[in-house]
């Protein structure tokens, strides 16, 4: 099951998609994912389980991207032959579409697909899909969408109808589409957070982390080395309270290899924060499931990022008072970093700049007060 789409900001092409696998099985065994931790058991004896993480993006080469749902044979053999393909084929729109319309295995087992080309001629993107649901997104363009999450997708494109959007700094299409893909990451994962044994997300089957590619730099590129932060906070008439990040979660790129790492932490206003489970997760391509990756690769990893995407619930005087906010910050070379996350020992360390302290207030107290 999965959360897949595609969809375009600015006329920039965006591919997003889920991490989770799960089956139908009787036995359980330990999995984890990083919003919750062990979930081997979170469906209690109905007979399906997580069986845990994999891609759903993939690059098919450098001018065609898409994702998958549903059979993870059917898949991976259309995937394998589509790449074989490419190599002495230069693909085009009508081209892909009728490759998986056609394919047996593809038909056999049930799998969808949602994706873009980049079509040589005329330098535009071609937008395919197969057995998938296509929706007015409005500032999103025409978006394909498909899985157990298309509910989900659909609830955050009609929440960003009603959005009110700020840029600062050098903003183009493509940083844009990024920042689009990953606050849509950012708040699907929160959800998974808060909702505990009761995650939406997972019990919808899909969820887990979730990947973003867009094209930039020329051609279509996966976006990764970003830390995802969760947060809550409090907007009263005294001011703004917030706690220090409930869940870390950095993502990151060796080779086509996925690397996860993640923090959760127990943070209750007026207690003091304590660090409930730090995870590592390897995940691999769809193409290449041989893939290693060595252990001080693996080791290496650092919470920090030159990319955040912050994620706030937001209470307000009364409990049922809230709202969501989102904030994605790119550091330059040059320019300071909002926050710096240290992990040494078993011990994360975060120092916070003053003046981004001082702008989530200013933001969060603005958007309490002009809510529709």
């Amino acid at each position: 099951m999965t959360a897949i789409a595609d969809f375009s900001v600015d006329t920039c092409p965006v591919v997003f998609g889920d991490l989770l696998i799960t089956g139908e099985t009787e036995t359980t065994r330990a999995v984890a994912v990083p919003a919750l931790g062990d979930v081997g058991d979170f469906f209690q004896g109905s007979g399906w389980s997580i069986l845990g993480l994999q891609q759903k993006v993939v690059l098919i080469n450098e001018r065609c991207m898409l994702a998958w749902s549903g059979s993870w044979i059917g898949a991976r053999v259309a995937i394998a032959e589509l790449r074989a393909i490419s190599n002495s084929t230069k693909l085009t729109t009508d081209g892909v579409r009728a490759f998986l319309a056609g394919h047996s295995d593809v038909a056999r087992h049930g799998t969808s697909f949602v994706g873009w080309v980049h079509e040589e001629e005329g330098n535009r993107f071609g937008q395919f899909r197969h057995q998938a649901e296509v929706i007015d997104a409005g500032a999103l363009g025409r978006m394909s969408v498909q899985g157990s999450g298309t509910d989900a997708i659909k609830e955050l494109v009609d929440l960003w109808r009603g959005m009110q959007g700020k840029s600062t700094g050098e903003v183009n299409a493509a940083v844009r589409a990024v920042a689009t893909g990953f606050s849509m990451s950012s708040m699907l994962l929160r959800a998974e957070f808060h909702g505990g044994n009761a995650a939406p997300t997972l019990r919808s089957m899909f969820g887990g982390g979730y990947e973003v590619a867009a094209f930039f730099n020329g051609s279509f590129r996966k976006a990764g080395n970003l830390t995802f932060v969760i947060w809550n906070a409090r907007v009263t008439s005294a001011g703004v309270q917030l706690t220090l990040p409930q869940l870390i979660l950095k993502q990151t790129y060796v080779g086509d290899t996925l690397l996860l790492l993640s923090a959760r932490i127990s943070n209750d206003y007026g207690k003091p924060p304590t660090l409930i489970d730090e995870q590592r997760h390897v995940v691999l391509p769809m193409y290449s499931i041989e893939t290693k990756v060595p252990k001080e690769e693996l080791s290496k990893v650092s919470f920090d990022s030159p990319l955040l995407c912050h994620c706030f619930m937001v209470q307000g005087e009364e409990d049922h008072d809230l709202m969501v906010y989102t904030r994605v910050q790119q550091t330059g070379p040059t320019s300071a970093s909002a926050m710096k996350i240290q992990d040494a020992g078993g011990q994360i360390t975060l120092s916070l700049n003053d003046a981004f302290i001082r702008e989530v207030g200013q933001s969060l107290q603005h958007g309490m007060s002009h809510r529709p």
